[in-house]
């Protein structure tokens, strides 16, 4: 008898039974739950901020120091809650959240105030969360509505003004700034500019006009280029680069130009100039020194044309030459009392007084009634000719000119006039500036020849008759 061994059907053999926790319906559920779970998570921690123990303990020593029990309380339960609530954007959620941020940014016992101050102020390199929003501060950027919201907007503001007292001076900030460069390797040091510091001075001055005013359109006092430099040389500091400060004559321009070349500008709100980084030479929004403004600066806008009388636009355009420009030779003619003509040469190292180009130029007869800063400076006895025309004559103004032709004329026909006015005497200037650049690259014959041009082209020659009819 022969005997069959059988083998084992693979297909039938049963499998034997994995640990529960592998199952896969088990496994596809525990990755769902830990999915929303993170997601959860994550969104509670972008809504949540952590107060340090060091913020925390500089709170409680500020109880009865301007920070009620009620204040504190408040502080120590939204502390690691997220202020969202149920419905995003209910009730006082933006300012709670980013009054709550702003604590948990604040320095802690024990910190470097003054180093805390600089490293807030100097946004460069920094993501929007890393500084403190201090437009919480201002009145009306977020409506507070309840108890806590309002309690701990002024516990903050308290908080910030005990920190007032340790902002840094002029030779202090130099002095961080120079330890922060010794960090990095020598041959990428640069050296600290006096526009820096001045800068940054007035970060933190304008961190304090928000912390001590809950006024939007209050703006404290700035701190001037000049005041600065002052601070750090009655301190004996000279180790800085001076890359701004006050055109009080020509030499200060030329030397300005001799070292920074076409960086340098002058500042469309003072008497200033700096200097822009390369790649900023192309930009004239640039167009205010660190003593004026904190911060990037938008372009100065004239306003607009829109519903005004045209004759009001002409005046704007006039002013904006001499007024709102970063054009040094605006700034030396103010300084020197001469015309822009005249100190554009001054500029190129002309020996020309000033006296002898004045000799055959005369006060404006309408400068009393000019409402532009050269009228202004002409009927307060600072200057005894023009500006805004760059030969100096007053016969050359548009203003002046216009006035003269439209004598007697009034109502919409004047404003045609002015309207045509206005169009062609901006041309003129666009190809005034064509001649001046090309003036500058020109030599010593050339530029007397293309000035002789420009005396006979100064002369208002606009024909309006055409927009009369």
């Amino acid at each position: 008898m022969v005997t069959t061994i059988r083998k084992p059907n693979k297909a039938r053999m049963r499998k034997l039974p994995v640990p529960v926790d592998e199952l896969p319906e088990y496994r596809d559920a525990v990755e769902w739950a830990t999915g929303v779970r993170a997601e959860a998570e994550k969104k509670i921690a972008r809504e949540t901020a952590i107060i340090p123990i060091g913020v925390m303990q500089r709170c409680d020593g500020l109880l009865g120091k301007g920070l009620s029990r009620r204040q504190l309380e408040l502080i120590e339960l939204w502390n690691g809650v997220g202020a969202r609530g149920c419905q995003p954007g209910a009730g006082d959620f933006y300012a709670l959240q980013h009054v709550l941020q702003n604590f948990a940014l604040l320095p802690g016992v024990g910190d470097d105030v003054s180093a805390w101050w600089l490293h807030d102020s100097d946004g460069q390199g920094k993501e929007r969360d890393g500084q403190l929003n201090y437009y919480v501060l201002i009145e009306g950027h977020h409506k507070a509505h309840t108890e806590s919201t309002v309690l701990l907007t002024e516990a903050l503001r308290t908080a910030l003004a005990s920190l007032l007292p340790d902002i840094p001076s002029a030779p202090a900030v130099l002095g961080m700034l120079q330890a922060k460069r010794r960090e990095l390797p020598e041959d990428e040091r640069p050296q600290v500019a006096l526009s820096e510091i001045t800068h940054l001075l007035n970060e933190m001055e304008w961190r304090r006009d928000r912390i001590e005013s809950e006024s939007r359109e209050h703006i404290g006092m700035r701190v001037s280029v000049e005041e600065v430099h002052g601070a750090l040389t009655a301190a004996g500091l000279t180790d800085f680069l001076v890359d701004c400060g006050p055109i009080d004559g020509a030499e200060v321009a030329r030397n300005a130009i001799e070292r920074f070349g076409a960086r340098v500008r002058g500042c469309v709100s003072c008497a200033n100039w700096f200097a822009v980084d390369e790649d900023k030479i192309t930009y004239d929004w640039y167009n205010r020194c660190p003593g004026c403004s904190a911060g990037w600066t938008p372009h100065i806008s004239m306003g607009g044309h829109y519903g005004r009388p045209a004759e009001e636009i002409l005046v704007d355009e006039v002013r904006g030459r001499t007024e709102f420009t970063i054009d040094l030779g605006v700034k030396v003619a103010l300084a020197e009392g001469t015309t822009v003509r005249h100190a554009r040469q001054l500029l190129k190292g002309t020996t020309e007084s000033p006296a002898a180009v004045k000799e055959k130029l005369r006060v404006c007869p309408i400068a009393g009634d000019c409402k532009s800063l050269c009228g202004a400076l002409q009927a307060g006895g600072e200057r005894d000719i023009p500006i805004a025309p760059e030969n100096g004559r007053y016969e050359s103004c548009e203003i002046y000119a216009f006035r003269n032709m439209a004598e007697g004329v009034e109502g919409e026909v004047r404003q045609d006039l002015a309207r045509e006015w206005i169009r062609q005497t901006n041309e003129k200037a666009r190809n005034a500036e064509r001649k001046q650049a090309s003036a500058f690259d020109a030599d010593t014959e050339d530029t007397v020849a293309l000035q002789a041009d420009e005396d006979v082209a100064d002369a208002p020659k606009v024909s309006v008759q055409a927009s009369m009819f």
